[in-house]
């Protein structure tokens, strides 16, 4: 009988214990909360975002500023990036935003970096528990390029998820997206829907909704906008 009544006991211990653990929102949050005062030193506070990896407590991390299309340097943990003062129009418009040069110019120095730090074999590496992107602007998800791939929603999507497969790290890191203000709120609910879909934490840290969701009732799908 032994035997048996563990077998039941412990599942419902472990029920119990997890029932009282902190949800997603109440971790991540505060998180990105804290990721909007490690903004770069530029005269538009509106256009920057911040690459965290975590292993190392955020508040005690000085993040740095990359250059454009310049991955030297780059902190293991956390970067940032202003939107870079270069003329890039149309379909390459994308290329000069925050997101875009943080994602593919740092994350692939930084992942390498933090593996290389936390990993006791370099033959198994370790993986960030979780990656977490702050933009203060919902990343673009322009309709005139999403049938390009050039929107920083795409680079979240595909490019992050493609990097971390690259370093081993696919399915092992949560990716964490937060934002502060949307300007085009069909375009902003187009991006979060299709991260969303693609199992990509998201939030809105000005919503009044219950755990940060932005608020997208009325805004049709994005494919039904032709």
């Amino acid at each position: 009988m032994a035997p048996r009544f563990s077998w039941f006991l412990f599942p419902l211990l472990a029920l119990l214990f997890c029932h009282g653990a902190a949800s997603d929102a109440e971790i991540d949050v505060p998180i990105l909360q804290d990721m909007t005062g490690k903004s770069p030193a530029t005269n538009n506070k509106k256009q920057y975002a911040v690459l965290y990896l975590t292993g190392k407590e955020l508040k005690d991390l000085k993040c740095h500023q990359i250059a454009y299309y310049d991955a030297r340097n780059v902190s293991a943990n956390c970067n940032n990036a202003p939107v870079f003062n270069v003329t890039l129009r149309g379909s390459n418009e994308t290329f000069k935003h925050s997101e875009w040069q943080l994602i593919y110019t740092a994350l692939r120095p930084m992942l390498q970096e933090w593996q290389a730090n936390n990993s006791v074999d370099l033959a198994n590496p370790e993986c960030p528990k979780s990656l977490y992107l702050y933009s203060y602007l919902a990343p673009d998800y322009a309709f005139n390029r999403t049938k390009l791939g050039r929107t920083c929603t795409h680079a979240i999507v595909t490019g992050i998820l493609n990097i971390l497969y690259e370093k081993g790290c696919n399915n092992k890191t949560r990716i964490v997206v937060g934002f502060s203000e949307v300007m085009n709120k069909t375009e902003a609910c187009g991006g979060y829907r299709f991260m969303k879909q693609n199992k990509i934490t998201v939030y809105d840290l000005g919503s009044r909704l219950q755990n940060k969701q932005l608020n997208c009732r009325g805004i049709p799908d994005f494919e039904m906008l032709g």
